[in-house]
């Protein structure tokens, strides 16, 4: 394993990625999206409470680490965090996304909801897609693409999480993050993220 492949898993394991977004304070949101932040935090919540644990597969251009771990709330806070970093409800991006609702997935017998940026070259979130089962309390899964790029760096990302239900609430069952990054003058770092909670 090279010293570059080394590194990136490590930054894996920590939970930490490249990423020039920040989580907004309640104050700085507005509603007009659908609410990841609040999601996550909600998620946060009932992971903690529960002690649940985590199994996560780290696989960087090829080479593969597994790992068993258990976090306090801060910890899934930063397992967490780009997909609550993801979330598009600031006054920054009023009006700057597409909304539809409740279109049908052909794959599925589930809905969904999706967010679409009107003007693409400058937003970071390239799409957000919420499916549920009937109504949006009963939550699926969601999927984000995100994509930076400069004259310097580009980075890809395409992030799904999935949820059941359990004692009628919705639970995070797994998710998974699939990436590319590439500086100039530098090897194509792809990576991808597997990622189980478990329950006890």
């Amino acid at each position: 394993m090279t010293r570059v492949t080394s590194s990136v898993l490590l930054v894996l394991w920590a939970g930490v990625l490249v990423s020039c977004n920040t989580v907004g304070s309640e104050k700085q949101q507005i509603q007009e999206y659908y609410n990841l932040d609040s999601l996550i935090r909600r998620q946060i919540i009932k992971l903690t409470q529960k002690n649940a644990r985590l199994y996560k597969k780290a696989t960087v251009n090829g080479n593969t680490e597994e790992k068993h771990m258990q976090f306090d709330s801060a910890g899934w806070a930063r397992e967490l965090a780009l997909f609550r970093e993801a979330d598009i409800n600031k006054p920054a991006f009023s009006k700057a996304y597409s909304v539809k609702k409740a279109e049908k997935d052909i794959h599925s017998n589930l809905l969904f909801d999706m967010f679409i940026p009107i003007n693409d070259e400058k937003l970071r979130i390239k799409a957000i897609r919420v499916y549920y089962l009937n109504e949006i309390n009963s939550l699926r899964k969601i999927e984000i693409v995100k994509e930076e790029k400069n004259e310097l760096f580009y980075s890809s990302l395409n992030m799904a999480m999935y949820f059941d239900e359990s004692n009628k609430e919705v639970v995070l069952h797994s998710f998974l993050i699939k990436g590319k990054q590439k500086l100039r003058l530098k090897d194509t770092v792809n990576y991808t993220i597997e990622a189980l909670i478990i329950y006890p």
